[in-house]
């Protein structure tokens, strides 16, 4: 009875991930050699349920869309490609170190070291933006606390 249980849900599994390929670096843009690029995020979509997320009909797309929610990024080195098959269609991932300009970097406005107020439901509070996660969130660090805790970009008002 377990075997069977276990059979019939494995294989109702309707994504599957299989590695392609692995590259030391690429690009989509022009990476300029004079410019003092820096690792910004580490094991970037590493996870097998972000891999499985991707979309992208070319590898090329999905190269875009990692280095895009990356504030700050620009190329990827140590790359893992991957197919993602579905029941109906074949996307590609990849995975890997964002490298880009680390200096200063914002996005949506926001960039850390930031005073923000975190407003969720009826509760408002003070924090400081301690990282930049992706494009949708960010890690923040309550005054009265050493903790940090992951939100959502929307959920923030800048106070200076």
């Amino acid at each position: 009875m377990i075997l069977t249980v276990t059979t019939i849900l494995t294989s109702c599994s309707s994504v599957t991930l299989k590695q392609i390929g692995s590259i030391n670096m690429i690009s989509t843009r022009n990476v300029s050699l004079n410019s003092n690029y820096a690792l910004v995020s580490s094991f970037t979509n590493s996870s097998d349920k972000e891999l499985k997320k991707s979309e992208a009909k070319y590898i090329e797309e999905a190269i875009n869309e990692l280095v895009k929610k990356t504030p700050g990024g620009e190329f990827l080195m140590n790359v893992k490609l991957y197919s993602v098959k579905t029941k109906k269609n074949t996307y590609y991932a990849v995975s890997g170190d964002v490298w880009g300009n680390a200096g200063n970097i914002s996005f949506k406005g926001f960039k850390v070291g930031d005073k923000v107020i975190y407003k969720k439901m009826f509760a408002s509070k003070y924090a400081i933006i301690s990282a930049l996660k992706d494009d949708k969130t960010c890690y923040i660090k309550y005054e009265e606390k050493d903790k940090l805790f992951e939100v959502d970009y929307n959920d923030l008002t800048r106070t200076e």
